[in-house]
């Protein structure tokens, strides 16, 4: 009885703590920062927890609706942020009830979170079992996607959408649809949006994984000129290796390939650019990089200064060399000088100069996600 007596008074307490107005807002706010960094993995642990709470306090919730109503708003938003990694179960669930509410999330793309849902699903066969579970999920949801038109809910929609296209859609009939329902009065701009996201989602779940525009995993390769390609839903897209473009495809080669694929695909990328441009050094010492890890740093020996009167006897070819090595030399002096001192120091810098890349892509995009991925290994 004692014991008994204890745990109710504990029970009482952690209540008292979850139903406060200070618990609330911290909730609130944790909750802000992870739908605003799409931070998929800490959306999974923290609707998870939610969901440990709601039932283990279930009697009590009952009493307390506005809490029990704030906490099952918490659970669903982060489970669209945590779409790719739910069970298959819980995402057709998610989809069939709370479709509509993925718009109170800030920019967020349904099509990009069910991309990395298919792939994490290993087998082909698997993958479009899913897409077909989600298919007949949404063609029987009930929810109310616009207001005032005659049709409101998704699978009348679906239906008017279906009837008037076919199975097989056509891309010009499919724009001149969309430009009808412009046209409609009763619409605003934002249910047109909220349209238009439910026909693509659909669209994308009649697709194959067997066929090239329904394989969702993107492909890298490199052609028998040297240049490199991303191979994407069945459309083979040119990577450019300059300036930014070449900067993102260095981070995606590191995070998709281990280190002989990215020596590999680095060694190729070479020999396209000549040896005293930007994008030859950038490669050359990525390269250099790769080798060394986890080899003991040596000391560098200095060479001695080459005198001008030896110089002079070189060969133009062999005097612009020596010129670029000791240009080198001295930025690899000067790389290694910035290297040292505090690790923590060290640390903390490369946490800024992260958080600054992050404000220049998206939250849904590859390399959001890589940068986030560092910024958790730090």
């Amino acid at each position: 009885m004692f014991d008994n007596n204890q745990q109710s008074q504990k029970n009482i307490k952690n209540l008292d703590k979850i139903f406060s107005a200070e618990a609330i807002g911290k909730t609130q706010e944790i909750t802000t920062q992870i739908i605003r960094t799409d931070n998929f993995k800490r959306a999974l642990e923290w609707f998870r927890l939610f969901e440990r709470i709601l039932q283990k306090y279930k009697k009590e919730f009952q009493v307390n609706k506005e809490a029990a109503s704030f906490y099952e708003k918490i659970i669903v938003k982060c489970k669209f942020i945590a779409f790719p990694l739910l069970r298959d179960e819980e995402a057709i669930a998610l989809i069939r009830d709370y479709f509509t509410w993925q718009f109170r999330i800030p920019d967020y793309d349904l099509l990009a979170k069910l991309k990395y849902k298919i792939i994490n699903i290993p087998l082909f066969e698997a993958q479009d079992e899913f897409r077909e579970k989600l298919k007949k999920a949404i063609l029987a949801s009930d929810l109310h996607i616009t207001k005032n038109s005659k049709v409101r809910s998704i699978k009348k929609w679906l239906i008017d959408y279906s009837s008037r296209l076919g199975l097989k859609v056509d891309n010009l009939k499919r724009r001149q649809y969309l430009t009808d329902l412009e046209k409609n009065k009763d619409l605003n701009k934002h249910e047109i949006h909220k349209l238009t996201v439910l026909f693509n989602f659909y669209e994308k779940l009649k697709l194959s994984t067997f066929e090239p525009s329904g394989f969702e995993q993107d492909v890298f390769m490199t052609a028998k000129n040297g240049k490199n390609y991303i191979f994407k839903q069945g459309i083979l897209e040119a990577i450019k290796d300059r300036g930014k473009d070449f900067t993102r495809y260095k981070e995606i080669i590191k995070k998709l390939y281990p280190k002989k694929a990215q020596l590999e695909e680095l060694q190729k990328m070479l020999a396209n650019y000549q040896e005293d441009s930007i994008e030859y050094k950038a490669i050359e010492d990525e390269i250099e990089k790769l080798q060394n890890k986890g080899k003991k740093k040596t000391s560098k020996t200095i060479p001695e200064p080459v005198s001008n009167d030896s110089e002079r006897q070189k060969p133009k070819g062999e005097s612009e060399k020596s010129q670029n090595s000791e240009r080198i030399l001295s930025e690899t002096q000067a790389e290694s000088k910035e290297k040292r001192g505090d690790d923590q120091e060290g640390k903390m810098q490369k946490k800024q100069e992260l958080q600054k890349m992050l404000q220049q892509y998206k939250p849904n995009s590859m390399e959001y996600k890589a940068i986030m991925d560092e910024l958790d290994n730090l």
